[in-house]
């Protein structure tokens, strides 16, 4: 079945096009094809610029159907399986409904549901014909000018639920709120620049802008008026970083959306994961190992890893002095530092050691001409002069991050990945051997084994290790509880996961 993308609006004013964008996005194409469908405007050329207006700066085809000249059934069906999007414009929904019933069109929607590479997209009144019903205003809007007499309308129902678009406009909440009790269905208010992604049954919220809002109406909680909140992803801050590129990597690859919140070090973004439940954190570089606090944090708190993510880290040497020469001291994270030394070397620079790679681009920006810094790729490099790519020592730089949860959701999965944390219980000569050769028994291949202080007195350690899970997952499932059972390791299942 198709996916659906209902937008509650947009306001030009604010200059702010997130919503397109992520329609777009949600194709997973460079290039997608755009379908619009303008009916619920009589086809307006009005209709059809501001469309083009909104997606101006963004990469798509576009090809217009303008039913109102009743182009042959043919001719409909070859331009729809162009289609990555099926978008239905607003303006009126009861015209948009009288036009498909009465010319024996709704064939194009039930042919197009059927498709599972299809989003099929609606704003406004386009939204409310997909809907069960919705709250509208153009009838009223049409015969009194600014008075606003808002109706109930019956949709289409292709999506059981109850739909009213540009709630933050001209008090609709009044009239939604007490409307929604008729009915024992859920229901959706949308702010405009908000929209709700659906597949599978799945509601995602969607927001370009942080005043805006989505609302929620239960049938299960007595149609209550609920926000509806952005899932929680906690990170390494600032915004910027490669935390971030992790994030929205890890948002794209599972068509979700994140509220993002950034923390200043490792321990404190570990902390509010474990508060709140989700979270990714950088975990090893080709080029510095594995990070330790990472790994700290790991054994302190009951994570679980849902999924690893590879992002390429690549740097740049950036001054607003044209001339390197001329630049005496560079601005550089100490973990950039270490992945850059052969260039900072070469150029012998005095080093200005900082917390973060985004906080050496901001100290740069207030410095004088003789100052440099070195900062990622993806960061705006138009405020420098002398811009030098790719000043890492290797070229192959990559930073691996763990998207971590409090809880254990994965099903094991033949060839994913498996980590472990094991800690002896008691000190004996060849207990680390004695537990290896239990792996080795069974053909697992280690990849990694870091030691660690379990920092509750000297001598004492633990051990983290990781695997592809290659063999019997039953075989590996009862190796683990049989060391656990022998009292001489606790062992610790991280979970078993793939990469994004």
């Amino acid at each position: 079945m198709s996916m659906f993308y209902l937008i509650g609006g947009h306001d030009f004013d604010t200059k702010n096009n997130y919503i397109a964008k992520r329609l777009l996005d949600l194709t997973h194409k460079t290039n997608p094809t755009i379908v619009l469908v303008p009916l619920a405007s009589n086809d307006s050329e009005k209709t059809i610029n501001n469309f083009k207006r909104e997606y101006a700066s963004l990469n798509y085809n576009l090809i217009t159907l303008c039913l109102t000249l009743k182009p042959e059934r043919n001719k409909i069906i070859e331009i729809i399986n162009k289609a990555d999007i099926l978008y239905f414009s607003g303006g009126s929904t009861a015209f948009l409904i009288n036009i498909l019933k009465e010319n024996n069109l709704l064939w194009i929607i039930d042919e197009a549901i059927k498709r599972d590479d299809l989003i099929i997209a609606g704003v406004s009144a386009g939204a409310i014909m997909l809907s069960s019903y919705g709250l509208t205003d153009q009838e009223a809007y049409e015969d009194h000018g600014d008075f606003y007499n808002y109706k109930e309308l019956e949709g289409l129902g292709i999506l059981n639920i109850g739909f009213c678009p540009h709630f933050n406009l001209n008090d609709r909440i009044l009239y939604f709120k007490d409307m929604v009790k008729k009915h024992s269905i859920d229901a959706y208010a949308l702010d405009e620049d908000t929209a709700l992604y659906i597949e599978n049954n799945k509601i995602m919220p969607i927001y370009a802008l942080k005043k805006r809002h989505i609302y929620q109406f239960k049938k299960d909680n007595q149609h209550i008026m609920e926000q509806m909140e952005l899932k929680k992803l906690i990170t390494l801050g600032p915004s910027g970083t490669f935390s971030e590129v992790a994030a929205l990597k890890l948002s794209e690859a599972l068509n979700e959306e994140y509220k993002i919140e950034f923390y200043p070090t490792i321990s404190l973004a570990a902390k509010n994961i474990a508060a709140n439940g989700f979270g990714i954190l950088p975990f090893e570089n080709t080029l510095d190992g594995y990070v330790q606090e990472t790994l700290d944090m790991l054994h302190k708190y009951n994570f679980y890893i849902l999924n690893d993510i590879s992002v390429p880290v690549h740097f740049s040497f950036v001054s607003k002095n044209s001339n390197i020469a001329n630049v005496k001291k560079i601005y550089v994270q100490f973990k950039a530092k270490g992945q850059c030394l052969d260039f900072i070397n070469e150029h012998g620079f005095e080093i200005i050691e900082t917390e973060s790679n985004v906080t050496s681009y901001e100290r740069l920006k207030n410095s004088g001409d003789t100052y440099g810094a070195i900062i990622p790729m993806h960061l705006d490099m138009s405020p420098f002069k002398c811009v030098i790519e790719n000043v890492e020592d290797s070229k192959n730089n990559n930073t691996r991050f763990l998207v971590l949860s409090t809880n254990e959701a994965n099903e094991a999965e033949l060839c994913s990945k498996c980590s472990l944390i094991l800690e002896a219980l008691i000190d004996e000569p060849g207990i680390l051997i004695e537990a290896l050769v239990k792996f080795y028994a069974l053909k697992i291949n280690l990849n990694a084994i870091m030691s660690r202080p379990t920092k509750e007195g000297l001598g004492k350690y633990y051990f983290y290790t990781e695997f592809l899970a290659n063999t019997n997952l039953d075989e590996i499932k009862g190796l683990i509880s049989r060391i656990n059972e022998e009292g001489k390791f606790k062992i610790k299942c991280l979970g078993f996961y793939k990469t994004i």
